[in-house]
């Protein structure tokens, strides 16, 4: 039988190239994202829940607009205040109260010395950077004080700019935004993200060297 000769020239490649695998590994790029998503839904729980002991009043943060207390608490920082049974108040400790010639503004300077007055406790203020007491004396009539707790550098300034409104909305959007990534990044399959990233990026068709 006559052998017979196939004119067909080579079989034509795929019209799809297969793409070749770039980065991390399926699984372990899986495992990071979500490790990820974990750690920025841990960061949006921290500030959940500093956010709620400010608003129960437990803490308070004041931005430091003056030097009077530098250098503990400089120009621009923020004071973390804690409240406190005014009884455990101590010489030394730094309290923040309202100005006693101006209601509307906050103090926070350190107690120098206290007194007893007509069965009332009066603390005399200074603060650290200046050279004399305050010319006032304090009378803190409540239960509870604030006391200094702790001292955040830097964010005073932001603090000042987030309690406008329109800062404040904006934020509440933006965070709002965040934990919704944050929950469908953890919860969907990646399947599903493979599927989103080949629809808005398909693979380009190559042509056959041998197609006409």
């Amino acid at each position: 039988m006559p052998r017979t000769t196939d004119h067909r020239g080579p079989t034509p490649r795929s019209g799809r190239a297969a793409p070749r695998p770039r980065g991390l590994p399926p699984a372990l790029r899986t495992a990071a994202r979500r490790l990820s998503t974990l750690a920025l839904v841990a960061a949006v729980l921290v500030v959940a829940v500093s956010a709620t002991a400010v608003v129960t009043g437990r803490w308070q943060a004041h931005p430091v607009l003056s030097g009077s207390m530098e250098p503990d608490l400089p120009v621009g920082s923020i004071a973390v205040v804690q409240r406190v049974p005014t009884a455990d108040l101590a010489v030394g400790d730094v309290i923040t109260f309202r100005d006693p010639g101006d209601a509307d503004e906050l103090i926070t300077h350190r107690i120098v010395s206290i007194t007893v007055l007509d069965g009332e406790r009066v603390y005399e203020t200074k603060g650290d950077a200046n050279d004399d007491p305050d010319p006032w004396q304090v009378t803190l009539r409540g239960e509870d004080s604030y006391r200094l707790a702790a001292a955040v550098p830097y964010l005073g300034y932001s603090v000042v700019a987030v309690r406008q409104p329109e800062a404040r909305s904006a934020l509440i959007v933006a965070g709002a935004g965040v934990v919704l990534y944050a929950l469908v990044s953890l919860f969907l399959p990646d399947q599903w993200w493979r599927g989103r990233v080949r629809a808005a990026h398909p693979v380009p068709v190559r042509e056959s060297e041998d197609a006409p």
